[in-house]
């Protein structure tokens, strides 16, 4: 594998789907790569996933001459991961020490509040946050790379279970705003 493992985390499933085609499979650890062609001493950016690099850029990555294809036993360890991964039950996996974890739904309920709570909504209007700042907050500051999907799910729940009011209709995230619930 190419620069790095960071990768490893996002290719199972598209290894096992692949596994059994004749072509051969080249893994692009685009961050690494990203990072390694186009940061300066005086300018960096650090890429969590290939959607963060500009097409422009990430085109370049990809006719590199120097990656490789996979080895078989890198393909069959991925394949066997993902086997392992797929037969879990739970509602969210991060990325931890090299390996992916299954977590508690809630795993991420308190960095939401301690989101809320740090984003203060200007003077002179209600203390009730969109719900679209918070979530695109807690996208952007996290360390995994997690969907607005999950964090709305999560806002909800914190909303049903009474920890959060909600003042807007929930059709969709820009449509509501939330607050600590008043004791």
């Amino acid at each position: 594998m190419a620069k790095g493992q960071r990768s490893r985390g996002t290719v199972r499933h598209a290894i096992d789907l692949l596994c059994n085609k004749p072509n051969s499979i080249v893994v692009y650890d685009a961050g690494a790569a990203a990072e390694e062609m186009f940061n300066r001493p005086d300018a960096s950016i650090h890429y969590r996933h290939s959607g963060e690099i500009p097409p422009d850029k990430l085109r370049e990555v990809f006719l590199r001459p120097d990656n490789l294809a996979m080895l078989a036993a890198d393909i069959k360890q991925l394949q066997q991961e993902w086997q392992w991964i797929s037969k879990q039950t739970g509602t969210l996996r991060i990325w931890q020490d090299n390996t992916v974890l299954e977590v508690p739904a809630n795993y991420y309920d308190s960095y939401l509040l301690d989101t809320l709570d740090k984003l203060k909504p200007a003077t002179g209007h209600s203390d009730f946050l969109k719900s679209a700042r918070l979530i695109g907050e807690a996208i952007g500051y996290c360390e995994q790379c997690i969907g607005d999907a999950y964090f709305e799910y999560r806002l909800r729940e914190l909303i049903y279970n009474g920890i959060l009011e909600i003042k807007g209709v929930p059709a969709g995230m820009r449509f509501y705003s939330n607050r600590r619930k008043s004791r």
